[in-house]
């Protein structure tokens, strides 16, 4: 008897990713980015960006990729649904990834106190707002 094992992708389909990060009291940037399945992005950037005002590009495929990859080696659910720190005047960072069968997780950040995975995951996200073609 021989027998083949193949590696089969059992992740979801990512269809929307989804971040805020919140004010603080300081000059803490204040924006949302929206990515679809597709690559396409809009960027509200609020305040303490390079640029205020709404945006919209198409993300390149290779930091789409590694995001999306990213999001997957995390194991998003098996995270908090939320993570707080003991201090005041910190930024909110919120970060929901909606998925094609319907499923979706939303983790509230504050103070940044989640786990240093999902740093790596905003360190993407907040690099999008400097090296894409926003227009």
């Amino acid at each position: 008897m021989i027998f083949i094992f193949a590696h089969c992708n059992t992740n979801p389909t990512i269809s929307k990713i989804s971040f805020q990060a919140d004010a603080c009291f300081g000059e803490c940037p204040i924006f949302a980015i929206t990515i679809l399945k597709d690559g396409t992005a809009y960027y509200n950037a609020k305040m303490f960006n390079k640029q205020q005002g709404h945006f919209q590009t198409v993300i390149k495929n290779s930091q789409l990729d590694s995001l999306r990859e990213l999001i997957y080696k995390v194991n998003l659910f098996s995270l908090k649904d939320k993570y707080s720190a003991p201090i005041t005047d910190q930024p909110t960072y919120t970060l929901k990834v909606q998925f094609d069968n319907g499923q979706q997780k939303t983790i509230e950040d504050y103070g940044n106190n989640g786990p240093d995975k999902l740093d790596k995951i905003y360190d993407l996200i907040f690099a999008l707002r400097e090296n894409q073609d926003w227009k």
